[in-house]
């Protein structure tokens, strides 16, 4: 198979923290940290905000990040998933979307 890049679940976690900084680095009152969250909010039907505050919702949306860039055609090294979530559900969701998507 031919994958578009390479990528990890540190690279995930750090997108995910982005909104994080964004929100410390610009103020949460800030239209551009808003639009941002707004967005997420409406087109995955979530609070994002609160999503953030937590770790295991927090790492829903790593592995939620993580699929969706496995759908979109890149590849991470299964033994980086088995090390790189906290928690074993989102783990296992994982592997298994990756297992189906032919990954090994």
């Amino acid at each position: 198979m031919k994958f578009q890049r390479k990528i990890t679940v540190q690279q995930m976690r750090e997108g995910i923290e982005c909104f994080v900084r964004l929100g410390d680095l610009l103020g949460k009152d800030n239209l551009f940290y808003i639009g941002a969250l707004e967005g997420v909010d409406h087109k995955m039907n979530m609070e994002m905000e609160n999503y953030l505050t937590d770790s295991y919702t927090k790492e829903a949306m790593i592995a939620e990040a993580t699929v969706q860039c496995i759908h979109n055609g890149d590849y991470i090294d299964l033994s980086d998933v088995r090390k790189g979530f906290a928690h074993a559900h989102w783990r296992e969701k994982v592997l298994e979307y990756a297992e189906k998507q032919g990954l090994k």
